[in-house]
């Protein structure tokens, strides 16, 4: 199977995401659009990378909002091709890419929906650190 790429986000990548964006994720940002939650990332994330096909089909966009030098929230958006076809290979990379996110912010924080999925989370080392306002508070931190 062909290598993922990781490269800079770029607006022309927004379309084919959404267009083809998981069944978790859609679950996951019920209520808004594909469209407009990767345009607010590209827009407003400190770091915005894109993962693609070595034939350049983007597969899922993902990036970082800050909120201090070492504080930042991790977001990603993928497709069902990039959970299915390529689940092997983003289970693996996720662990880099969630370790390299810490190389550039020491503490990495989700709060996520507790009827929400957050075993990926858990896989590339989040740990739960309990529900606050009804929302599950998951963080990585720095070794």
């Amino acid at each position: 199977m062909d290598r993922l790429i990781i490269r800079p986000c770029k607006s022309e990548d927004i379309i084919p995401i959404a267009e083809n964006i998981s069944k978790f994720d859609r679950k996951d940002i019920e209520g808004t659009s594909p469209e407009i939650n990767l345009a607010y990332g590209i827009h407003h994330s400190s770091i915005c990378l894109t993962i693609q096909t070595p034939k350049g089909k983007p597969l899922g966009m993902f990036g970082v909002l800050s909120s201090s030098d070492d504080k930042a929230t991790p977001w990603m958006l993928t497709t069902e091709e990039l959970v299915t076809t390529y689940r092997i290979q983003f289970m693996r990379e996720g662990r880099k890419w969630a370790d390299w996110l810490l190389t550039k912010y020491p503490i990495l924080m989700n709060l996520i929906p507790t009827d929400h999925e957050h075993k990926w989370l858990t896989w590339v080392g989040y740990k739960d650190h309990g529900i606050y306002s009804g929302l599950r508070l998951m963080v990585k931190r720095k070794n």
